[in-house]
């Protein structure tokens, strides 16, 4: 029945976003100069290692941090600890406060300091100064879609394009979206069983056959 076919797409949505977010939170985040960070399935540290190095290490503050991602300039990071949106030097241990942020899905930082991010399971993309502020929208549900969630925004080489997330999407794909600041709805590049990514000029995505 309806209610059934629903639990069954929210079942399948829920088992999506989890397998997302331990993708980015075990592994590499990004490269960048002479250092990268990994997280530890353990303790969920975020680790700096320089390629010379014989070890990383566990950056102070970072305790229980979540998906995190990159300033521009690569001297910084962003995260979600202690339901919040934090930000924090690779050269300092105190993190510093941004807004509140209770159940995120994602995050991405402009050149122009303003971080895109979702702070909760459903609603649209939120924006806010990376200096800490109020957060505004930064994207509008297209409700001719039944969209009721945007989420894991990436911003695209000219810093003012991202792409994100539009849930639900048709036939229980993701929907990858463009959108920019001035949260009008951009369009539909692709549908797949996961989200888009970019990189290197390229759209990376799943595609059933």
């Amino acid at each position: 029945d309806v209610h059934e076919s629903l639990h069954a797409r929210d079942g399948a949505q829920h088992a999506r976003d989890t397998a997302e977010t331990r993708r980015r939170d075990a592994g590499v985040v990004r490269v960048a100069g002479q250092a990268h960070f990994v997280f530890r399935r353990d303790r969920h540290d975020a680790l700096d290692r320089a390629p010379d190095a014989a070890a990383a290490r566990a950056l102070p503050g970072t305790e229980d941090c979540k998906i995190p991602f990159w300033a521009p300039d690569s001297r910084q990071i962003a995260f979600f600890a202690d339901g919040s949106l934090k930000r924090m030097a690779v050269t300092d241990d105190r993190p510093q406060l941004i807004c509140p942020a209770a159940a995120p899905r994602g995050g991405a930082w402009s050149p122009d300091n303003i971080i895109v991010f979702q702070p909760a399971a459903s609603g649209p993309l939120m924006q806010v100064p990376a200096s800490g502020g109020t957060p505004v929208p930064a994207t509008t549900l297209d409700e001719t879609r039944g969209e009721t969630a945007h989420r894991f925004p990436q911003f695209l080489p000219d810093g003012k394009h991202f792409l994100y997330v539009a849930l639900p999407g048709l036939n229980n794909l993701n929907d990858t979206r463009v959108g920019t600041l001035d949260a009008v709805p951009g369009p539909v590049v692709v549908s797949s069983p996961n989200r888009a990514s970019y990189g290197n000029g390229y759209l990376l995505f799943n595609q059933n056959e």
